[in-house]
């Protein structure tokens, strides 16, 4: 009996010391914990701040778990609130006592609110670290918004080189621009649906007659100024900015949205993953063809786009297996999710026109999915129908 407890002793302190390990904290994009690591994380880098103040990648993982906790707790507008504020001070102390790192101003741009004002914070950070991942993301979006189109392209690439983008996102970035008619407006929402899309066209030159847009950096009124007028939209007659509340912000918003809707003389398409962002107002006028919805005011046959896509365009060995490591395998497993409602509708064409050999290939995908993203449940309830 002592040895048995001795043993849950000695198991105990074990767990204690891995609980304490100082760990770094990456973006939520790119891995997710819960709340009580990120706070665990907080304390353990702040008692190495206290230890050395200079330490310049304790406050970049203070920093980040701080940030992270404001993320996650999007609930909470108490909370949240207090993670913004701390958020903003940890940014000024940061560059109090590091200002030469490109840590410290990398935080201190990020806290600027990406305000042009203060993109020498950014700049300074490149200059010091310009093979920085974290740096050179944000240095293309830059880039982006301010209509320099060269210099994102080659940010882009460089940003390829690091490889912060795992290749499951990669390869779901690829499928998502085959699919889709020539010239065509795609919408996007964030990260990781933006991102690998972009690194798609720049890095290899894959699909650039597509225009990606995300939902969020279309309210930067500037930006989306250059845009509309690059795919041949008529200008708003309204400013976002000029939004005093965040109900005048969603109407703004929507009002942006059917002004591209109803203009825009180029193929709309809405990625799955910003979905939700349209369905409630558009829905019937949004027809499933795969990755995206086609945005179509008349009926379409997207069975059988779903089929030219699944058989013909998509690349699909990499939702069997993925060799390459990455900090952000686990994420992009769970993005492949958006796979099942069209891997469905195929399932269910294959089985009505007796394709069995086809159909046994899509019910293996589906599982395979549907484990690794927890969905099963959901897939046999279609099974037993």
């Amino acid at each position: 009996m002592k040895k048995i407890f001795y043993s849950l002793i000695i198991a105990l302190c074990v767990f204690n010391i891995k609980a304490q390990e100082l760990k770094k904290v990456y973006s939520i994009v790119k891995e997710m914990q819960d709340e009580d690591w990120y706070k665990n994380q907080k304390d353990l880098w702040i008692k190495e701040i206290d230890k050395d103040s200079k330490n310049a990648v304790a406050w970049e993982n203070y920093y980040n778990a701080t940030r992270a906790l404001k993320n996650i707790s999007w609930q909470n507008t108490e909370q949240q609130e207090k993670y913004i504020k701390e958020c903003k001070a940890i940014s000024e102390k940061a560059y109090a006592s590091v200002p030469d790192s490109y840590q410290a101003n990398l935080i201190l741009w990020r806290e600027s609110g990406n305000n042009l004002k203060s993109i020498q914070y950014l700049e300074k950070a490149y200059e010091l670290n310009p093979n920085n991942e974290e740096v050179l993301v944000n240095m293309l979006t830059q880039s982006k918004l301010m209509g320099k189109e060269n210099e994102y392209s080659e940010y882009c690439k460089e940003y390829y080189k690091t490889n912060d983008i795992s290749s499951g996102l990669l390869n779901w970035g690829y499928n998502l621009l085959s699919e889709v008619d020539e010239r065509a407006i795609i919408f996007t929402i964030g990260d990781n649906d933006t991102y690998p899309v972009w690194l798609m066209q720049e890095s290899f030159g894959i699909r650039k007659d597509v225009e990606i847009l995300n939902y969020g950096l279309l309210g930067v009124d500037d930006y989306r100024e250059k845009v509309f007028e690059k795919i041949g939209l008529p200008a708003l007659s309204f400013r976002l900015d000029n939004s005093k509340t965040p109900k005048e912000r969603k109407e703004s918003q929507e009002k942006m949205m059917d002004h591209i809707f109803k203009y825009s003389k180029r193929p709309i398409y809405i990625c799955n993953t910003a979905i939700s962002y349209f369905k409630d107002k558009y829905d019937e006028d949004l027809h499933l063809t795969g990755l995206t919805y086609k945005y179509s005011k008349e009926n379409i046959d997207n069975i059988s786009l779903i089929i030219r896509n699944y058989e013909k365009r998509y690349l699909l060995d990499y939702l069997k297996i993925t060799f390459p490591f990455n900090i952000g395998n686990k994420v992009a497993d769970d993005s492949q999710a958006v796979y099942l409602p069209a891997l469905t509708k195929l399932y269910k064409h294959y089985k009505n026109t007796e394709q069995n050999e086809k159909l046994k290939g899509v019910k293996d995908l589906l599982f395979l999915i549907a484990e690794r993203t927890n969905n099963t449940e959901e897939i046999n309830k279609i099974f037993e129908k």
